[in-house]
């Protein structure tokens, strides 16, 4: 019954991996996906059981009391079930809030203000507190950035993280521009493709810094990632309709979604109005 299990979040690395590049984030969701489902495994054979012979019951009472962390494993008894390997079992909902690590405007805007100009702050610290605070990115997609994502166009600097490049204020291209012509370790052996020289290098090489690590840094420096994330998400889901901050940010549409629920606001008008403009452009 095991390899199961590893079978399946092996399959989910490899479809990733044809995608992106596999990241150290995605080698641990490898991990937690085959240490979970060995738990499951484990538990359902203390009670005398194989997975196929699992009841929903069984499964209630290996979430009973757990932390979130164990409804991860929705995918695999989904992945079980489509091919017949166990019954009609399904891992619930797991129970999920709004967020409550938060920054208000205030706050938000004097964490930014240190992360620009705050000279004693490292630069890798820098730079990646102040596209947390601005955008909302994650220290894994941070990690993944490169020389190559930074667009210069007349007098203005665009960062892409995803499908649409995002404009940078002044004051925060200035800083991601010294990030890339800082040099780091290992610099002489990236010289033949410094075009694609990754801003937020790691230990090695060629290898970007760990998120974890990069988290780390933010957080010894007063910097609280999540809190940034946050607030970034929530400002952007108040000006900008869901599709538009998930192009622009690099996230999923759904997520996007979300922050724009949470803010409760209504794009309905600005999606007339949009599409009122597009009909006069054509009819004009």
């Amino acid at each position: 019954m095991r390899p199961f299990a590893v079978w399946h979040a092996l399959r989910r690395a490899r479809q990733r991996a044809r995608k992106r590049p596999t990241t150290t984030n995605a080698a641990t969701w490898v991990r937690s996906q085959v240490t979970l489902a060995l738990d499951l495994l484990s538990f359902l054979e203390d009670r005398g059981k194989t997975l196929a012979m699992a009841t929903q019951a069984d499964i209630d009472a290996w979430l009973d009391g757990a932390t979130e962390y164990r409804y991860l494993l929705s995918s695999f008894i989904n992945w079980a079930r489509a091919r017949r390997l166990c019954g009609e079992l399904a891992i619930p909902r797991r129970p999920r809030t709004d967020p409550e690590t938060f920054l208000d405007e205030a706050h938000r805007t004097q964490f930014l203000t240190r992360c620009l100009h705050d000279h004693d702050l490292p630069l890798d610290v820098r730079a990646a507190g102040a596209l947390m605070l601005l955008y909302g990115q994650t220290a894994s997609r941070l990690a993944t950035l490169t020389t190559a994502d930074i667009r210069q166009i007349g007098h203005e600097t665009y960062l892409q993280f995803d499908k649409t490049p995002a404009l940078l204020p002044p004051p925060l291209a200035a800083l991601v521009k010294a990030l890339r012509d800082a040099p780091s370790r290992g610099m002489t052996l990236q010289r033949s493709n410094e075009q694609t020289r990754l801003l937020f290098p790691g230990r090695f090489p060629g290898r970007p810094i760990a998120a974890k690590v990069l988290l780390r840094k933010l957080r010894r420096h007063g910097i609280d990632p999540r809190a940034a994330r946050h607030a970034a998400r929530a400002a952007w889901a108040q000006d900008l309709p869901a599709s538009i901050a998930a192009d622009l940010l690099g996230i999923n549409i759904s997520t996007a979604t979300k922050w724009a629920t949470r803010t409760r606001r209504d794009w309905s008008d600005y999606i007339a109005a949009r599409n009122q403009q597009r009909d006069g452009d054509v009819s004009g």
